[in-house]
């Protein structure tokens, strides 16, 4: 991870700040057992749980998905609609209220996830642009009971492999009462992402929506053909795979050996291109503005 973030273009400009990010959070999770605050785009700040990936990858390189999160800010536009399923902390869905106005639905079912999802949004003074959903999505509604892990909330002495259970309410996309069209979606759910979409036929084929992102993680435990079942459920809808590099606002052919994770519906790529490259830029640091 490390190695990562010195060889990563958003850290380029500022490498020692970025290590100094990372010292400091490994400094509070050591010794605090409540969510550590990270510094995040446009002087937003996030409260995370102390020891996810999730922290560690913002605590270094503030853009944890640095090709999706800059499509993200650099597509949507003030108060258009963005659906945020799997929501986490809010990370998405600030970077999208914080950076284009843009209004969320954040869905997120992990209790102690979606408490931090609220706070975040309070914190950086969202809440008129960000609804936050403490529901799972998937194909069938009814209810999930699932353990969640509370080892990250306890002190550093107790930080044992200790669960706890819940219960949390799953819809269907469809049946969610969104709050309009949505222009842009995400899905990261944590391997899966293809319950989601087969919940959401009619959201997928709303012609407002011009891309989806789908969770990418290559540690994740994912069957070997789900990525290619999503790959065609969003086909079937007029999406295609593509890449974004942000630094020169281009939509580019995915490259066969990156793990998809935007797609873009291919009738509306032009204005999709057009918008990318007219976009607000986003501020990481003092140093870096992409």
């Amino acid at each position: 991870m490390l190695m990562r973030a010195w060889r990563h273009p958003v850290t380029r400009s500022d490498r020692l700040g970025a290590y100094a990010r990372y010292l400091s959070w490994k400094l509070h999770a050591s010794v605090v057992s409540g969510p550590v605050l990270v510094p995040f785009v446009n002087e937003t700040l996030l409260l995370a749980e102390p020891l996810s990936r999730e922290t560690r990858e913002l605590s270094l390189l503030v853009l944890k998905d640095p090709e999706a999160m800059a499509f993200v800010a650099h597509f949507l536009r003030g108060d258009e609609y963005f659906v945020d399923v799997g929501a986490s902390i809010g990370s998405y869905a600030v970077l999208a209220a914080a950076t284009a106005d843009a209004c969320v639905s954040a869905f997120e079912p992990e209790p102690g996830r979606a408490a931090l999802l609220r706070r975040n949004v309070a914190l950086n003074g969202l809440g008129g642009r960000v609804d936050c959903r403490e529901l799972a999505v998937a194909e069938v509604p009814g209810e999930l009971e699932a353990f969640w892990s509370s080892t990250r909330r306890l002190p550093l002495p107790l930080r044992v492999a200790t669960r706890e259970c819940a219960s949390a309410a799953v819809v269907r996309l469809d049946d969610a009462r969104l709050a309009g069209h949505p222009v842009l979606a995400r899905v990261d759910v944590g391997g899966d992402e293809l319950a989601v979409l087969r919940g959401a036929n009619a959201t997928l084929g709303d012609p407002s929506l011009c891309a989806v992102i789908v969770g990418a993680d290559p540690e994740r435990a994912l069957e070997d053909e789900q990525p290619e079942l999503v790959r065609a459920v969003l086909e079937r809808h007029g999406f295609v795979p593509a890449d974004y590099d942000p630094w020169r606002r281009r939509l580019l052919r995915l490259e066969r050996t990156r793990r998809t994770m935007i797609y873009v519906r291919q009738r509306r790529a032009e204005h999709i291109v057009r918008r990318l490259a007219e976009g607000a830029g986003i501020r990481v640091d003092a140093n870096l503005r992409i």
